[in-house]
């Protein structure tokens, strides 16, 4: 078996409240792996970095190419510009001075069009460590998603077996009861319904964490043997973060590369303009085209900023929900834990049946559940709030 903990882990998100360990249950010398160490067999074992920095040796040598041929574009547009203006000086054929413009706009357009893309290009090859990076904290932060839902499950099928097990024995009560008729068949067969439904849902569950499961092994390179099992305990506490959504939202754009991109980006489109609006006629059919697009581009550069805005605040309120949701199941918990010392108390002095004690057990089991599904709900909300404010988008 492989055994998942939790101890104490700053150094894979700023914010994070918790860690996991893995144990091969056939190893005498039990080794005991940390959330980091997962983490980073994950990654070792991920071929999306490797490919994402081949990538961008091709951006690289793209550039090379392209920048080698800037030049020859700029002569070219050059060449074109003296044609045009020499043949509209010199010829009286409407057809060669409209031809020589269409070659002059199409060399100006190529050179503007390599031009802008040089400067995304290079941006994308000045910050290639950075872009590898947050890639990486993502894929983390994923992997441990599926790492939570792993428990999730697994506590979803100790509750949904227990709820099998209340279901069986209504079903024998009814047996009993339907012999005594003290019952119809019709709810005698209900009963049966209930409890082979309770059956059904717990095997779809089984086998929905199987293959969760064994994503998660092939995810770490390793070759499970048998029936692998993960143990994973829920962090026990939270750490409420205090900060405000403007100063989350001033942090994330500080430090987002894909918002300084875009920045950028809006950057080398006003060059492109430039280029083309000094080639252009005024007040032309293709100056307003040109002027047209830029308009576009500011727009969508606004529609970004809206949609970044947006983004931030649906993750700031989302954690405000999480750690409401928690005090609302550390309550309930609490109070089914103490419904259930009053059962245990009244089953021994033979108050209640067994079957009832095996509600009040259920219930428990249930707000049990919801309370360490909040808490994982509140770790993965404090990542989504650590990946902000180190400025990586998480959507």
């Amino acid at each position: 078996m492989m055994k998942i903990k939790r101890k104490s882990l700053f150094t894979v998100f700023l914010l994070s409240m918790f860690i996991l360990s893995i144990v091969p249950m056939s190893a005498e010398n039990v080794e005991i792996y940390s959330m980091e160490k997962l983490l980073d067999m994950y990654i070792e074992n991920s071929h999306d970095i490797e490919i994402m920095e081949l990538e961008y040796e091709l951006t690289e040598l793209k550039y090379q190419i392209e920048s080698d041929d800037l030049d020859n574009k700029e002569r070219q547009m050059t060449r074109d510009k003296d044609d045009f203006y020499d043949t509209k000086d010199n010829s009286s054929s409407q057809k060669n001075i409209d031809e020589k413009r269409d070659e002059y706009y199409a060399s100006a357009k190529a050179y503007a069009a390599s031009t802008k893309d040089l400067m995304i290009q290079e941006f994308e090859i000045k910050n290639q460590d950075k872009y590898v990076a947050n890639d990486t904290a993502k894929k983390k932060n994923s992997f441990k998603n599926d790492l939570w839902q792993l428990y999730e499950l697994d506590k979803q099928l100790e509750v949904l077996n227990a709820t099998s097990d209340l279901y069986k024995s209504k079903y024998e009560v009814a047996q009993l009861s339907y012999s005594l008729e003290n019952m119809t068949e019709s709810d005698l067969n209900q009963a049966l319904i209930d409890y082979e439904q309770m059956v059904l849902n717990s095997d779809t569950l089984i086998n929905n964490l199987d293959m969760l499961k064994g994503n998660v092994y092939i995810n770490l390179g390793i070759e499970p043997e048998g029936e692998p099992q993960f143990d994973i305990v829920p962090p026990q506490s939270i750490s409420p973060v205090n900060i405000t959504y403007n100063d989350l939202l001033s942090s994330h754009k500080s430090n987002s590369l894909d918002y300084e991109k875009q920045s950028y980006s809006l950057e080398a489109e006003k060059v492109y303009f430039d280029i083309l609006a000094g080639v252009f006629l005024e007040n032309s059919d293709d100056y307003q085209e040109n002027l047209n697009n830029y308009k576009k581009v500011q727009l969508d550069f606004y529609n970004y900023e809206k949609e970044l805005d947006q983004m931030v605040l649906d993750v700031y309120y989302n954690y405000q929900k999480t750690i409401d949701d928690y005090n609302y199941a550390k309550d309930t918990v609490e109070l089914a834990q103490r419904q259930y010392n009053e059962a245990e108390t009244a089953f021994e002095v033979g108050q209640i049946s067994a079957l009832d004690m095996d509600g009040a057990k259920l219930q428990l089991l249930n707000a049990e559940l919801t309370y360490d599904q909040s808490l994982i709900s509140c770790a993965k909300a404090t990542d989504e709030i650590a990946l902000l404010m180190d400025g990586i988008s998480i959507k």
